[in-house]
Parts: C-alpha cells; sequence; structure tokens
C-alpha cells in the first residue's frame, strides 16, 4: 500500500505516513470513482427523475413518432407508450395516431407531475 500524498510503501497497520505525517485511507474503506464521460452524464440526465421536458418536443414527437407513443416515453408515460405500441403492432395504427394528436391536446405535465416548459 502507498501513501497518497507522498508515495510511500506503507504496512497496512499503518495510520499516518512516516515520511509525510498524511493520514492513511485503506483502499477497502475508500470507494473508487465512477469515470463517467460527456455520453454517460448525458444519459443519466437524460433518464433521471427530475429532468425537463419541452412542450415543443412533446408536440414534434406525438406528430412524427404518435403511433408507436415515443412522446409518452419521453414524458415518463410508459404504459401508454408500450399499449400505443401494441395497439399499433396488431393494426390500430391509426388509433394509435388519433390517440397522439388528443394527447397534444390534453397532456400538460410529465408523470411526475412538472409542468411542460
Amino acid at each position: 500500500m502507498r501513501c497518497s500524498y507522498c508515495g510511500m510503501d506503507l504496512n497496512y497497520s499503518e495510520t499516518i505516513c512516516p515520511n509525510c505525517g498524511g493520514p492513511v485511507v485503506h483502499e477497502t474503506s475508500q470507494p473508487k470513482p465512477v469515470q463517467t464521460n460527456a455520453y454517460t452524464s448525458f444519459l443519466k440526465q437524460q433518464f433521471s427523475n427530475n429532468r425537463t421536458c419541452y412542450k415543443l418536443a412533446y408536440i414534434l414527437l406525438a406528430v412524427i413518432l404518435g403511433s408507436i407513443g415515443i412522446h409518452d416515453f419521453y414524458a415518463k408515460y410508459n404504459l401508454r407508450g408500450v399499449i400505443k405500441i401494441i395497439i399499433t403492432v396488431f393494426g390500430g395504427i391509426l388509433i394509435s395516431y388519433i390517440w397522439a394528436l388528443i394527447d397534444i391536446l390534453v397532456v400538460k405535465k410529465d408523470k411526475d407531475g412538472n409542468a411542460f416548459v
């Protein structure tokens, strides 16, 4: 084991570095930091519960991909999105698309109750 301040080799029983006097933190008691890159931090932001949903994005998703419920997944209404996918797969694409257009007029908040921006 090495001192994190000066790099001197230490015994596991030492609590203070004899070379620099710095406190010794044993590796098992300190969690290793998780390395994140820009892509993983973007994904964490998009799938976190406190992200902001934009009304314009919701409308565009509903108009373009409304029959498969992508706008519902965007607003965290996952069950409704899955239902629309099932309806579309079994031949009700028009029903799903009409439902999506109605969602544009009715839905004002995401599933967590946050109003669209």
